[in-house]
């Protein structure tokens, strides 16, 4: 595919997300929104017990 200039042909190894990608964000920012659902997510879960 590369050296027919088909660049077309050539596979996407970085998953099916790459496609959902619309922005950049700082590492920083991504893992405290993480973090953060990761706390609400708990929180709610133990309204339940």
């Amino acid at each position: 595919a590369k050296a027919a200039g088909r660049y077309d042909l050539v596979g996407n190894p970085s998953g099916q997300i790459s496609g959902m990608l619309n922005e950049r964000r700082p590492a920083k920012d991504i893992l405290m929104d993480m973090v953060n659902e990761a706390r609400d997510t708990i929180e709610g879960l133990q309204k339940h017990l």
